[in-house]
């Protein structure tokens, strides 16, 4: 039993200790108590004080009996006196078995300081056949019979408890606990029989068990009669008490009249002038409930585990769900395969949903807390695998532009909300130059775009809306066609400047073919701007460096540079050769076009 007090183990009275020795009456002289020891006896100390001197008395000095009672002698008895040495002396307790030193204090059967529990001083002989218990103490007791208006409950081996049955039904009445089973309840009466309570409710008004809730925090039920410009009106045990608003839920309540007629529970936290004036709380209830709540439930979650839940708040950032007396949010990347600018377009408050746990780990704002995060999509059918058939590479489908970014756009494919999404680069957009993305498509236009790639592992689809409606060419074969109209590896070309970007100048020759000149091949210098050094339109040479399986041209300055400087040298060591020498360093040097 769990009275919330601390015990003293000075204070158990054992079987023992409770049979003491018979008192005996003890003469003491006036001045009290026995003479210290080592200190002479009385007659000793009489005979060795000097002598009362003889004659008259001082002058001034006040004679025998004035102003002093007279100390009445008994009658002298006729029995002989018997000698000092013979009398009894009186029987004292030993300091073991006194029972003096016992604090007249309240037991407390809470675990002491020292870790020793109530089972083991139990276990130590120690017995207890009745518990000192007042209105306000917390116990932990435990059901041993449901009777049909009271459920008893034992406190300890020799005590017993009462508490009333329809606090423990639910509501569908249902009692809610099993014999065997602990609660921690409150003692509200000890007339008659220890009576106990999960709060206090009805009954008339009693000063002194007010007093007690409010020190002890016990739970009181009340009645919501009416709302005033602060708060919630209540009727409380026959008196009338005050809900401030801010204490009246866990959140904001935007309607308090919508309260009005509720049975709740709350607590007290002042009581003025008298108890006329009663301060509730059914905040710090409800916090006590859930925090308790909390720890339960955390020992339960585990990432990868699902679990039914309900939306309780909605963010910009994401949706927040009730786990159990513990928040878990789901960020808006998880609420769906498909995107989502607002997370209340997808779930409200007080929709029911089920979650995946993906991680549970320390809250850096705020210490000592968890951090639950949640996914909502992990939960939902896998759209690539819905649509297996349908994504396969060179089939034209339909879909929505549903975002553009300056190196393409993404198309949602088939129905709006499907969550499979693909990818336009701005060189699929058109067989013309594109400069930016929303000259050619805007957000929300449909479309048809063929497919040209799908990783499923990655989950990226690559789209062409150029090639949307016309045969499919594939990688193999644009790499044969670009071989066959000269394009191949060493080969020297001329085009002129269709695109600049950050990363290179992108030319398209004269048959419509293009490639890229990177920005690390051309003879910019490393960290310089292209922009200044090319313009659209500009006619540049280059050489291929790589051709693709796709068919892609990547081009090179540098190389261009380097082959014709070898082309210059090989040259003069040619001529040389014919004219029967080197020559000089000049003339190598005018050999050399710079």
């Amino acid at each position: 039993m769990d009275t919330g007090r601390r015990i003293d183990p000075a204070s158990l009275v054992t079987p023992a200790q409770k049979k003491r020795p018979p008192r005996t009456r003890v003469r003491r002289s006036k001045g009290g108590g026995a003479p210290p020891e080592g200190a002479p006896a009385p007659a000793e100390a009489a005979a060795a004080a000097p002598p009362r001197p003889e004659g008259p008395r001082p002058e001034g000095a006040r004679p025998a009996g004035d102003g002093q009672k007279k100390r009445r002698r008994r009658p002298k008895s006729d029995k002989p006196n018997k000698p000092r040495g013979d009398r009894p002396q009186p029987a004292t307790a030993a300091p073991s078995e006194s029972f003096a030193h016992l604090p007249r204090e309240r037991v407390d059967f809470s675990v002491p300081d020292d870790g020793v529990t109530f089972a083991e001083l139990m276990g130590e002989g120690a017995s207890f056949s009745n518990v000192q218990l007042q209105v306000g103490d917390k116990v932990t007791a435990e059901l041993i019979h449901i009777g049909k208006d009271a459920a008893f409950f034992a406190l300890n081996q020799s005590q017993e408890a009462t508490l009333a049955l329809a606090e423990l039904l639910d509501d569908n009445g249902e009692v809610t606990v099993r014999v065997g089973d602990k609660i921690d309840a409150y003692v509200v009466s000890l007339r008659g029989g220890i009576e106990l309570s999960k709060r206090l409710a009805g009954g008339g008004y009693d000063p002194a068990l007010v007093e007690d809730a409010c020190r002890q925090g016990i739970p009181v039920q009340g009645k919501i009669t009416g709302t005033n410009k602060g708060g919630l009106e209540v009727a409380l045990m026959g008196t009338r008490a005050f809900c401030p608003i801010g204490q009246a839920g866990l959140g904001f309540i935007e309607d308090p009249s919508k309260m009005v007629g509720q049975t709740l529970n709350f607590v007290i936290t002042e009581v003025k002038e008298g108890g006329k004036n009663i301060v509730l709380s059914r905040r710090k209830l409800l916090e006590q409930e859930r925090a308790e709540q909390r720890e339960r439930t955390l020992q339960t979650l585990t990432p990868g585990m699902t679990k039914d839940t309900e939306v309780v708040r909605v963010q910009p950032f994401g949706a927040f769900v009730d786990l159990g007396g513990i928040d878990g949010l789901i960020p808006v990347s998880e609420m769906s395969f498909a995107r989502v600018e607002r997370p209340d377009d997808v779930v409200a408050v007080g929709d029911k949903v089920r979650v995946e746990i993906l991680r549970i780990e320390p809250d850096p704002k705020r210490p000592g807390d968890m951090r639950i995060t949640c996914s909502l999509k992990n939960t939902l059918e896998d759209p690539f695998d819905a649509h297996r058939e349908e994504l396969v590479p060179g089939l034209d489908v339909a879909g929505t532009v549903s975002h553009i970014k300056p190196f393409g756009a993404f198309v949602e494919l088939f129905e709006k909300g499907s969550g499979v999404e693909g990818l336009v680069h701005i060189s699929e957009l058109s067989d013309d130059r594109v400069r930016l993305v929303q000259d050619v498509v805007d957000v929300g236009q449909a479309v048809t775009v063929k497919i040209l790639d799908v990783d499923r592992d990655a989950r990226r689809i690559g789209l062409s809306l150029k090639d949307a409606g016309r045969p499919r060419v594939e990688a193999s074969e644009r790499a044969a066609v670009a071989q066959q109209q000269g394009y191949v590896r060493g080969a020297e070309v001329k085009g002129k400047v269709d695109r600049l970007e950050r990363y290179g100048v992108f030319l398209r020759f004269e048959d419509g073919q293009s490639g890229l000149l990177p920005a690390a091949e051309s003879v910019v210098p490393r960290g310089g701007e292209l922009r200044k050094h090319f313009a659209l339109g500009d006619e540049v040479e280059a050489m291929i460096i790589e051709v693709d399986d796709r068919g892609r041209i990547r081009l090179s300055q540098k190389a261009l540079e380097q082959h014709r400087e070898r082309a210059e040298v090989e040259s003069y060591q040619k001529a040389a050769e014919q004219s029967g020498g080197l020559g000089t360093l000049g003339d190598l040097l005018k050999g050399i076009k710079l």
